[in-house]
């Protein structure tokens, strides 16, 4: 289509500028052609780098919300695979930024090893914390009603909030 749309703005363009071509104002013609193909040449690399960034950030909130998914998938799911795959994709999460306010409610965390997460202002009701080691976690307003922390190491744990 980008093609064909080409195809027709050269048919149209090439020969209202033939005259050109062929007149005293080819010099002209040259330097106002050298100008603007500096200019095209400055429009593309502006938007080749709004595209680049744009596709950045899209790729970001795609991978986000893919992490996400999958602690919903493992939620209420009690295995420690489930457990596994909820600690590995909120480390990822908080790798991207992500620090307050994720989903976990009746998360099978048992013997989890959450060293260091953010878990700021979560949702961990009924969440099964029995053992895991909390160490240095970042807790701060979090929703903890009916979670099992039987045994849970919370050495050093922010829980303030």
């Amino acid at each position: 289509m980008v093609f064909i749309v080409f195809l027709l703005t050269a048919a149209l363009v090439v020969p209202v500028s033939l005259p050109f071509f062929f007149s005293s104002a080819v010099d002209e013609l040259k330097v106002n052609l050298v100008a603007e193909s500096y200019g095209i040449l400055l429009d593309l690399l502006i938007l080749g780098w709004l595209l680049l960034w744009l596709s950045h950030v899209a790729d970001r909130r795609e991978r986000k919300n893919r992490y996400r998914e999958e602690i919903e998938d493992a939620l209420g799911w009690h295995s420690p695979v489930a457990s596994h795959r909820i600690v590995s994709n909120v480390r990822r999460l908080n790798r991207s930024g992500v620090t307050k306010g994720l989903e976990l409610p009746e998360a099978y965390l048992e013997g989890a090893s959450l060293e260091n997460v953010q878990l700021g202002d979560s949702n961990l009701w009924g969440a099964t914390l029995k053992g895991a080691t909390l160490r240095r976690a970042a807790l701060g307003g979090s929703l903890l009603a009916g979670a099992n922390l039987e045994g849970a190491e919370l050495e050093s744990a922010r829980l303030d909030g």
